[in-house]
């Protein structure tokens, strides 16, 4: 039980609401109101049904209504209990902000009509007991209107009194009456008002909202209710309106703060992707000139520096990386790929990525499995894949001795899905519990020396929160100080048809036995020495084009086995050159075509392939995943249908045996 002053007599609210969060919330707003005479009881009902129940065996003085019941939908639900409720005002409690929902609400009968956090604490419960000592007042009003009509001044004293603007308007729509706050909300003066046809446009069904523009050119906007009543013998309707322009001011200032907000974080995430963008083309040449330089007759100090400078510039570029990740899964440009894989590939493919690199600090590296024989599922494998390079990168980074294990393990579940739990646990370091929670927050380190010490952004672990639960997996992490660490990543995944994941390789080993003329668009000076240092030393012959116009005059007057095509060039950029080459009436329209881009944002795959295209290589190019994309290409039939065979492209991982095959190109 709840006092309040404002009500004399005690009340009983019956509240339908389906969220115990809301209904404990409400129930603790009207604990916080002043103790006086009135007693406030609530009573809940979960579902319309059970309201109506309530309602058929109790009494009650009010109704809050949620508009997203389980069982029916707002408007409904005021039309299902009204009849029920005829002399109870229903005030909505809606998640909904929009003018429309609450005219809806308000059409249907609703009292009130009340947007969910808009108020709280002690202001909501004494605006929901204003409510109901307002419809009380109305209701009193309309049951003693013949009583009161007995003396004209009784009456005219009442409403005179009242805070709100009231009207008595006749059969003819004319003005027999208006009170002070009236004409305040009006802006005449009562004796003009008097006597004189309404002109306003009130609600068609007793209550709604409607603009009043003041004659100063101000426009308010005004709730209004109208009962019937009598004056001087005579049929009436009595209209109280109140003032809610300050009200719909906040809310509309609210929704555009919101705008402005959701519009800088859409501005901040583009940025960072562009800037992303713009790096990874520099960044293209300093890692393919550094290869190629490794790969040539240096002095072993001079090899040495080579090799210095591509690490530092793959852990730069695995900075941008997750830089532009970020910046997609905030921007919402994140897709997730849904495609079958079997999960002991994936990690034996991450096991023999890393075997080396821990046992080389010394460490020992054990991948324990309990998959099922020829477990195949449905799902993203190279995000899963990058979680779990985050898992023992993180592993490999601060363990100096002892050992690093992986494991995987399944569970099946009914109707076709299994569970995977992959952990990876170290015996390095270990995490403080009192830092435990800032592991997967962007930026965060455990304490300022691990930038110094380690390196690193802090952007992985975040990453790889946000990706498992794009996927609705959950990621966690157990640990303490001193003894090691475990993370984890659970899935629930599809199953998959049982599959040969070999078709891939037979597929690059039966496709290329010769050198290839091949022609680059490319317009960038490091990006052409990039190329070049990539594909002469494999015997192919190389041209290239500064732009798609040059492209197109190109493939029209030589016979190229092969296009490797820039998206942004100047005249005409990769798209367009693309589009017109398979306009062309000869067999030069069916060329394969490779897009080699440093856009990398979800989607630019799709677009490129819906082009015209037939694969797709991002900047800084890698050089196994670029033989392997040229291999497909080279050995897809061109009758294909072109979508169909480049959205198969890229869904396997290659394997050691595809690098030595593509190792003879």
């Amino acid at each position: 039980m709840m006092r309040s002053s404002m009500l004399d007599t005690a009340i009983r609210i019956l509240h339908v609401e389906d969220s115990p969060a809301d209904v404990r919330l409400v129930a603790e707003y009207f604990s916080l109101t002043d103790s006086g005479q009135g007693v406030v009881e609530l009573e809940t009902a979960a579902t319309l049904a059970s309201a109506v129940n309530c309602l058929q065996r109790s009494r009650y003085d009010a109704i809050l209504l949620d508009m997203g019941l389980p069982d029916s939908d707002g408007e409904k639900s005021i039309r299902t209990i009204f009849p029920f409720a005829e002399r109870i005002p229903i005030i909505v409690l809606s998640g909904e902000d929009t003018v429309e929902s609450a005219k809806n609400a308000l059409l249907r009968g609703a009292q009130d009509y009340f947007v969910k956090g808009s108020m709280i604490g002690r202001a909501f419960a004494h605006a929901i007991l204003l409510s109901i000592e307002r419809y009380r007042l109305m209701a009193d009003l309309n049951k003693q209107r013949y009583e009161l009509l007995k003396t004209n001044e009784q009456f005219r004293n009442l409403i005179s009194d009242s805070a709100d603007a009231m009207l008595v308007i006749d059969q003819e729509r004319t003005v027999r009456f208006a009170n002070p706050a009236a004409a305040k909300l009006l802006g005449r003066a009562i004796a003009g008002l008097t006597g004189e046809p309404l002109e306003l446009d009130l609600p068609p069904e007793r209550s709604g909202h409607i603009e009043i523009v003041q004659p100063d050119g101000r426009t308010l906007t005004a709730d209004v209710r109208i009962v019937d009543s009598m004056w001087n013998g005579e049929q009436a309707q009595i209209a109280t309106f109140r003032d809610i322009s300050l009200q719909k001011q906040a809310e509309l200032e609210l929704s555009r703060a919101k705008e402005q907000a959701e519009l800088a974080n859409r501005m901040k995430s583009e940025f960072l992707a562009n800037m992303s963008h713009e790096l990874r083309t520099p960044m293209n040449g300093i890692i393919g000139l550094a290869e190629s330089l490794m790969e040539a007759n240096l002095q072993e100090e001079e090899k040495e520096h080579a090799s210095l400078i591509a690490q530092s510039a793959k852990k730069l570029l695995t900075v941008l990386n997750d830089i532009l990740d970020l910046s997609k899964v905030e921007a919402g440009y994140l897709e997730l790929e849904n495609i079958p894989f079997a999960p002991d590939e994936l990690i034996a493919d991450v096991e023999a990525s890393w075997r080396p690199m821990i046992e080389a600090k010394t460490l020992t590296f054990t991948v324990e499995t309990s998959l099922p024989e020829n477990c195949c599922l449905l799902g993203d494998p190279v995000r899963i894949r990058q979680i779990l390079i985050n898992f023992i990168s993180n592993a490999l980074k601060f363990t100096e001795k002892g050992a690093v294990t992986v494991k995987i393990m399944h569970q099946a579940r009914d109707e076709g899905t299994s569970n995977l739990r992959f952990e990876v646990s170290d015996s390095g370091t270990g995490i403080a519990a009192e830092v435990k929670k800032k592991l997967f927050r962007k930026f965060a380190q455990a304490d300022s020396s691990i930038a110094r010490k380690y390196g690193g952004t802090g952007l992985g672990l975040a990453i790889s929160r946000q990706l498992a639960e794009l996927m609705g997996g959950e990621i966690g992490c157990g640990s303490q100080q001193g003894q090691g660490s475990t993370f984890w990543l659970t899935l629930d995944l599809e199953n998959a048809p049982d599959m040969s994941f070999n078709g891939a390789e037979e597929h690059i080993a039966a496709s290329i036995d010769r050198p290839l003329r091949i022609l680059a668009a490319e317009d960038n000076a490091v990006n052409r020495a990039v190329i070049r240092a990539i594909l002469m030393p494999q015997s192919h012959h190389l041209d290239f084009a500064n732009n798609g116009i040059e492209t197109l005059d190109a493939v029209k007057a030589i016979n190229y086995d092969l296009v490797l095509m820039d998206v942004q060039m100047p005249e005409m950029d990769g798209l367009e050159a693309t589009r017109r080459i398979r306009a062309l009436d000869s067999d030069r329209a069916n060329i394969p075509i490779i897009a080699l881009t440093a856009n990398s944002m979800s989607g630019d795959r799709q677009t490129y392939l819906a082009s015209g295209m037939d694969g797709y290589v991002s900047k800084p190019i890698d050089r196994v995943e670029l033989f392997s994309e040229i291999a497909r290409v080279m050995a897809m039939d061109i009758t294909e249908d072109r979508e169909g065979a480049s959205a198969e492209a890229g869904e396997k991982e290659q394997t050691k045996e595809t690098e030595t095959l593509l190792a003879k190109l």
